[in-house]
Parts: structure tokens; C-alpha cells; sequence
């Protein structure tokens, strides 16, 4: 079996290049050119992955939350105040279309 590792490959101060895995931050390779820095840590790597397994395993993965707006329609359905705050909301937005400043 084959699998693909990302590297991370850096110019030092003194022009050697640095091989490292993100995933095995344990496996670092330098050395002068970048054939041999990569051919070093894939040695590493060999050891390292011969004790190593590989699963997937799933997830249970839960449905997003019921959106919240639809779960508050009508709980001012019955509400005496909440009726009179909009009949001025109504009012106002009236006042405001006969005013020219709004036209």
C-alpha cells in the first residue's frame, strides 16, 4: 500500500536543506542538496511507519441545529404588548412616508 506525505522542505542559514513531516515532527532530515534531505527522511520514515497502523474509524457526525428563527415564529402571537409595539412601529413608518425628506 502507498500513501502520499506532504514534506516540508527549508533552505538553512548554511545552504542545507531541511526535510520534515508535519504529521511525524519527530522525522527531520538535513542535508546538502534537496534529493538527499528528502532520500534521509524517507528513511526515517520507513522505520517509523513498520510499527504504525493506519484505521479509519467513523464518526457520528449530528444534524445541525433547527434554525432559531423558525423555532420563535408566533410566541408573540398572543402577547397585548408586543401587538401594540408594532401598531406604533406601523404609525411611524406611515409619519415617515409623508415626509418629503424620506421621498
Amino acid at each position: 500500500m502507498t500513501a502520499t506525505l506532504n514534506l516540508i522542505l527549508e533552505t538553512l542559514d548554511n545552504q542545507k536543506i531541511s526535510a520534515r513531516s508535519p504529521e511525524f515532527p519527530d522525522c527531520i532530515a538535513i542535508a546538502d542538496t534537496r534529493e538527499a534531505a528528502i532520500s534521509a527522511i524517507q528513511l526515517q520514515l520507513r522505520d517509523r511507519l513498520k510499527t504504525i497502523e493506519f484505521v479509519s474509524i467513523p464518526l457520528p457526525i449530528s444534524a445541525p441545529p433547527a434554525h432559531t428563527l423558525a423555532n420563535s415564529v408566533g410566541v408573540f402571537k398572543d402577547d397585548p404588548y408586543f401587538a401594540e409595539i408594532l401598531q406604533r412601529m406601523r404609525s411611524d413608518r406611515e409619519l415617515e412616508s409623508d415626509n418629503p425628506a424620506y421621498t
